[in-house]
C-alpha cells in the first residue's frame, strides 16, 4: 500500500510504511487479536485480564507510542499528505499489488483498502 502513496509524493518506502502502518494492523486487528495482544505484552502492556480487542488495542498505542518516540510519521497528515480525493485511485493500483496483499491475513478487497487510507489521514 506504501508503492501508490510514495511514487506520488516522492517519500522513501520505510517512512511511507510507517505513515500506514497503524491504520493497516487496524484493518486487520480482528484477523490477528490474540497475535496482537501477545505484541502488546512484549512491548511491556499491562494486558492481563483484559479482552482480546482491548488488549490488541493496547499495542497499537504501544506501536504508536514508539513510533512517535524516534520521530517517525504515525498517519499520511504527519508527512504533509492531505489530499483525500486520491485513495480510490492509491487503492486500485495497491490491489494490484496481490503478491503482496497474498501474505494479508484478510482478504482485501479495494474498498476494504480505501477503508485503510481513510483511517491513515
Amino acid at each position: 500500500m506504501a508503492y501508490p502513496v510514495g511514487g506520488e509524493y516522492h517519500t522513501s518506502h520505510g517512512i511511507t510504511l510507517s505513515a500506514l502502518l497503524l491504520a493497516c494492523f487496524e484493518g486487520i486487528l480482528m484477523a490477528k487479536q490474540e497475535k496482537m495482544v501477545l505484541l502488546a505484552q512484549a512491548m511491556g502492556e499491562a494486558v492481563g485480564g483484559l479482552p482480546a480487542r482491548e488488549g490488541a488495542r493496547r499495542a497499537l498505542e504501544a506501536i504508536r507510542h514508539l513510533l512517535e518516540s524516534v520521530s517517525l510519521p504515525t498517519s499520511l497528515g504527519d508527512l504533509n499528505i492531505t489530499d483525500k480525493t486520491k485513495i480510490p485511485r492509491w487503492a486500485a493500483e495497491a490491489h494490484k499489488e496481490q503478491r503482496l496483499l497474498s501474505r494479508s491475513p484478510r482478504v482485501l478487497s479495494v474498498k476494504d483498502i480505501e477503508k485503510i487510507y481513510e483511517r491513515a489521514f
